[in-house]
């Protein structure tokens, strides 16, 4: 719309692609030439990162992307860890990605995007069903732009523009943390972790958010 140029982009598949990291589900939103949510992209490549601790470092696990961490418990890598019910149209993006997690208690993890192009908005709506009451359930977003947190809204800011991130804040108990790692070549740089984490679990649960 005018001069602002908004762009959105989410993750399917499965968590067993080439060069793989565990981010079903996860996004990525620019406005004006910079990235207001984030992919963390390639970390350094080193034997560590091909081999078994790949996904504890957080380029490669889904504790460094946009998506819910479920009983403490973040995505699984595997061709059976997949979306599924993927719908695409020019309005938005939709799946179910239980599967991702490797929890016996999960039924379903349902996520629709919905994108307004005109007015450069993205709602997230998000579904969890359980067979029991969880024990916890964090819905995390990933910037590298240093978060400014008000009631019910979390405000991120560049010299080329402004993206708000707005939830429902009697629900969550919301937390900022600040971490750093390396990029492709070993240069560091500090992103931060966006914790939204649900004050009273149930088994049915739906939440929605607004990137604005």
């Amino acid at each position: 719309n005018g001069n602002d140029n908004f762009g959105f982009a989410a993750k399917g598949g499965n968590n067993n692609e080439p060069h793989n990291h565990n981010d079903i589900g996860h996004f990525i939103v620019y406005r004006n030439g910079d990235e207001f949510f984030c992919d963390l992209g390639s970390g350094e490549y080193s034997r560590q990162y091909f081999g078994k601790e790949r996904y504890t470092f957080a380029h490669c696990g889904s504790q460094g992307h946009s998506v819910p961490i479920i009983n403490g418990k973040t995505q699984v890598a595997g061709t059976d860890a997949y979306a599924e019910c993927v719908t695409v149209d020019e309005t938005g993006i939709s799946m179910r990605y239980e599967k991702a997690y490797r929890d016996d208690t999960l039924r379903e993890l349902y996520r629709k995007f919905s994108f307004d192009k005109e007015n450069a908005v993205v709602n997230i709506r998000d579904r969890f069903v359980f067979d029991s009451k969880p024990e916890s359930v964090t819905e995390r977003f990933v910037t590298r732009v240093k978060p400014e947190v008000t009631d019910g809204e979390v405000i991120l800011k560049t010299e080329k523009g402004k993206v708000a991130l707005k939830f429902e804040k009697d629900s969550f108990v919301t937390s900022v943390t600040p971490n750093e790692v390396g990029d492709h070549m070993g240069v560091p740089f500090t992103y931060y972790n966006i914790d939204l984490c649900v004050k009273n679990p149930e088994k049915s649960m739906e939440f929605e958010f607004t990137v604005s």
